[in-house]
């Protein structure tokens, strides 16, 4: 059966911009997401591209593939020309295409930023959940609603509603995973950077918060890691 997203009139969604350039979009109650996200929004390729998905038993298959960030599924085009969803993703080692690859890694598909040196950065994007906002006596939202914790929204059926009590703000995101020479994923944050270069943790700690880095961003990621950079080629 072929994957169709409807995508409604935006009479009652908008898309503003947040912080650093991130796309939110607002999602009515009672509405699917997937009525109002843009489709090009929905995955992480432009279109689906040709490619390869490597398994752990040695086995390859290949096909047009892509990857939907609210679902966290990997998307391949069938030779009959439906749109469907890999389904043990589990047996996944790694998928290329043309111009990106992703690791399987716990649950989700990770793709490198910078993989050169040590440690290795990596990045899972996602649509998450940015806020969302229940309503009161007849539908009108309520003012004193605190504003949740940012979650994926990833429950493996895109139609299905959100809440029929709450309005909710969808966003991009990404979340930073640093890459060690054992092969193991570990959080971009400082306690994982500590844990993987403890012999370097008064200097690091040093240069963050004389830089006052913030390591849920990209460019301050990349400017840690070139410092560590030069710790390790003059020690």
């Amino acid at each position: 059966m072929k994957i169709y997203l409807v995508i409604f009139f935006f009479l009652s969604a908008a898309f503003v911009t947040y912080g650093q350039g991130a796309k939110i979009s607002f999602i009515a109650s009672k509405q699917f997401p997937a009525e109002v996200l843009p489709i090009s929004s929905l995955y992480r390729l432009p279109g689906f591209q040709k490619g390869k998905v490597f398994f752990k038993d040695g086995s390859v298959s290949e096909a047009r593939l892509n990857y939907h960030l609210l679902l966290g599924d990997v998307m391949f085009i069938s030779e009959n020309g439906d749109t469907l969803a890999i389904a043990d993703e589990k047996s996944i080692s790694y998928l290329k295409t043309d111009s990106i690859t992703l690791i399987y890694h716990d649950g989700a598909f990770l793709e490198f930023v910078k993989s050169d040196g040590f440690p290795k950065l990596a990045v899972q994007k996602s649509i998450g959940v940015a806020n969302k906002q229940k309503l009161g006596a007849y539908d009108i939202p309520s003012t004193s609603t605190k504003i949740e914790s940012y979650q994926t929204y990833s429950n493996g059926r895109a139609n299905d509603r959100i809440s029929i009590n709450e309005h909710t703000l969808f966003s991009r995101k990404n979340t930073y995973f640093f890459y060690d020479d054992k092969g193991y994923f570990v959080p971009a944050n400082q306690k994982g950077i500590v844990a993987l270069l403890p012999s370097y943790r008064t200097r690091i700690l040093s240069f963050m918060k004389e830089k006052e880095l913030d390591l849920i961003v990209e460019r301050d990621l990349l400017t840690l890691l070139d410092f560590i950079k030069s710790l390790q080629e003059n020690p």
